[in-house]
């Protein structure tokens, strides 16, 4: 069996990642789990900017259609339009913020120097799939199970190291960590829908210049 050194370069401070590994003491190498589970990351986020451009190009249809019941002055049909939107918008926020999380995850992930900071990350990773998982079963099933299996693999990393040593391992969705994952993911999405999204006109006034901005 191999040292740890031969797997994951040296890392001499004397930190809680210095303590996970030392505690580990001798294993096979984790990399090409953690490898695994970045590159499934990576293919979740690429679904997710499909899932969002077709939400997107939903979302202009519906505003388009907006602008024609009320320059038709057929001010029923543009509410239930309306709140059509407002779901629409809704999911689109929904999954950037889900997006935006997993990027965070992924970024430090691949910041992470050796077997102990992979460790000290992973945990909330898992807490923060845990937390953008909530809800999105009865809306995207088919994004809430692939989160799943994500946050499979990082908890067989997590038990495969720790039944190579005496250290013991375990998540929290509501800790700090989670909490900054969770808010920079959450601000960026926020960002980006201002950007992106004008405000529905209400009335004939309005029309032109929310639908300019739309098109644009």
């Amino acid at each position: 069996m191999t040292s740890f050194s031969s797997n994951w370069a040296k890392d001499n401070k004397p930190n809680m990642s210095e303590k996970i590994r030392e505690s580990l003491g001798p294993q096979q190498p984790l990399k090409p789990r953690i490898e695994f589970a970045k590159n499934k990351i990576q293919a979740q986020n690429q679904k997710l900017d499909t899932i969002l451009e077709k939400l997107k190009g939903k979302e202009k249809s519906l505003f388009n259609q907006v602008v024609s019941s009320l320059q038709r002055h057929d001010a029923q049909q543009g509410k239930m339009l309306s709140n059509e939107i407002a779901q629409v918008r809704k999911t689109i926020k929904m999954i950037s913020q889900v997006k935006m999380a997993l990027e965070q995850i992924q970024l430090r992930l691949e910041s992470t120097i050796d077997l102990g900071d992979v460790m000290v990350a992973i945990g909330p990773a898992m807490g923060a799939l845990t937390r953008v998982r909530s809800g999105l079963a009865g809306v995207m099933p088919e994004v809430d199970r692939e989160l799943g299996e994500i946050n499979g693999v990082f908890s067989d990393i997590m038990m495969s190291a720790g039944s190579m040593g005496n250290a013991s391992f375990a998540f929290d969705a509501s800790g700090e960590e989670v909490d900054k994952i969770l808010a920079e993911a959450g601000a960026v999405a926020e960002t980006r829908m201002s950007a992106n999204f004008p405000d529905v006109p209400v009335g004939s006034s309005g029309v032109r210049t929310s639908a300019g901005e739309h098109s644009q």
